[in-house]
């Protein structure tokens, strides 16, 4: 179940993610921003939301492990905006707590 959470999340899936997150839930991108609280994760999901269904976008997941209560995801996105593609490789670290609610969320993105 967490697993399915988490790859959800990852591929830009949101909206089937936002019943498990919980209310003090952390996002912290490294590097870029910490985004704290459901309703706050939820306005900058929709925020990535608009712009991936604003240009093409191809996101694949390479690695899926789960551990206890976390789930590590690494894979790539693929972004071409008219004609002007880049790419991020990801890892993404999610945190769920015993009732599968997502409390934290790491996610490392580098351009290449």
């Amino acid at each position: 179940m967490i697993d399915k959470i988490a790859r959800d999340f990852s591929v830009g899936e949101f909206e089937s993610a936002y019943t498990f997150l919980s209310e003090d839930i952390k996002w912290h991108v490294v590097g870029e921003s910490t985004t704290q609280g459901r309703e706050d994760v939820m306005e900058r999901c929709q925020q990535s939301r608009d712009y991936f269904d604003s240009i093409e976008t191809d996101f694949t997941v390479f690695k899926l492990i789960e551990s206890g209560n976390q789930v590590i995801i690494t894979g790539s996105g693929i972004f071409d905006n008219n004609g002007v593609v880049s790419r991020i490789d990801a890892c993404d670290i999610y945190t769920f707590n015993e009732e599968h609610q997502l409390i934290e969320i790491e996610s490392y993105c580098v351009p290449v």
